[in-house]
């Protein structure tokens, strides 16, 4: 099956979680649902490794990034959060130039998010809860990204930002029920031009399967449970730009399969999660992923 097909597929199967029924799930992979309450503050951390060494040139390039990022988020209401987004990453860039072994490096904190949620309605469908919400957010150039080695001016996937001012806009769903919970979410980045170069529109479809294994059943034993993770990434992104160019070795389209576990207590939760490639259709000789691991915990106080 093709990827513009599956796409359509997961696509017609979000819009009809949707509508179905929802209530509030903590997804890994991605970061617009995070569950806080009026007047409570939550802290997360995530620590991810992420490697690209799957190169359809000649340079048999081998990128790896470590990142460690920080979220805090506190509600306002009910209904309204507001969440800050701090990332901070080492990369490491293997290739072979002219038959010679080189080695890029960097290290530093990258652009930081600005992003708010509200409810704007929720109810009941066949006795289960509803919740829709609208993401507003802004990406600053917190992030050098006009950095240099040896080798010159370091090429702009190896910097700490991207230096353009970006917007981001989601639509957000949750469901829940005494054993599955579900998250679902549409999102847009639209990414503005620096010093010439502009990163390519995203698009994204993300649906978050959360089943609870253990205990089987709620109680209220206060230990907390533990749950299966499987989560769904969709994702186009439009070709980046240089000087008003289209750069043809970058955007195309991607889906992943990310299997996970979690563990969930009143006022923390620790989780674990691989997301893995099952199509890249990227252009030219743009770099292919293998996998992202990523791990942490939240904190809600």
């Amino acid at each position: 099956m093709k990827i513009h097909s599956v796409f359509q597929y997961l696509s017609c199967l979000v819009i009809s979680l949707c509508i179905i029924s929802l209530a509030k799930a903590d997804p890994i992979t991605f970061r617009s649902a995070i569950p806080v309450d009026d007047g409570e503050f939550v802290l997360r951390e995530q620590l991810s490794w992420l490697r690209s060494s799957d190169d359809p040139g000649d340079e048999d390039r081998d990128f790896n990034v470590t990142t460690a990022t920080t979220i805090v988020g506190y509600g306002f209401s009910e209904n309204f959060a507001f969440f800050i987004l701090l990332p901070y990453s080492e990369k490491t860039l293997d290739m072979t130039i002219d038959g010679t072994e080189v080695e890029r490096t960097n290290k530093g904190l990258g652009d930081a998010e600005l992003f708010s949620r509200y409810r704007f309605w929720e109810g009941e469908v066949h006795d289960k809860p509803v919740e829709l919400s609208g993401v507003m957010g802004f990406i600053g150039n917190s992030g050098e990204h006009r950095k240099s080695d040896t080798h010159g001016e370091q090429p702009w996937d190896l910097q700490d930002g991207q230096g353009g001012r970006n917007w981001v806009f989601a639509l957000v769903a949750n469901m829940h029920t005494d054993h599955y919970q579900l998250v679902s979410q549409f999102y847009l980045q639209y990414n503005n031009e620096a010093h010439g170069y502009k990163q390519g529109n995203q698009r994204r479809l993300d649906l978050s399967i959360q089943r609870r294994l253990w205990p089987a059943e709620s109680n209220n034993s206060g230990m907390g449970y533990f749950s299966g993770v499987l989560e769904f990434n969709f994702l186009t992104q439009d070709r980046h730009e240089f000087l008003g160019e289209d750069d043809a070795n970058s955007g195309g389209q991607s889906m992943w399969i990310a299997p996970g576990a979690q563990f969930t207590a009143e006022h923390w939760q620790i989780e674990a999660i691989v997301q893995l490639p099952l199509d890249q259709d990227l252009n030219g000789t743009a770099l292919k992923n293998d996998y992202v691991f990523t791990t942490g915990f939240t904190v809600r106080y």
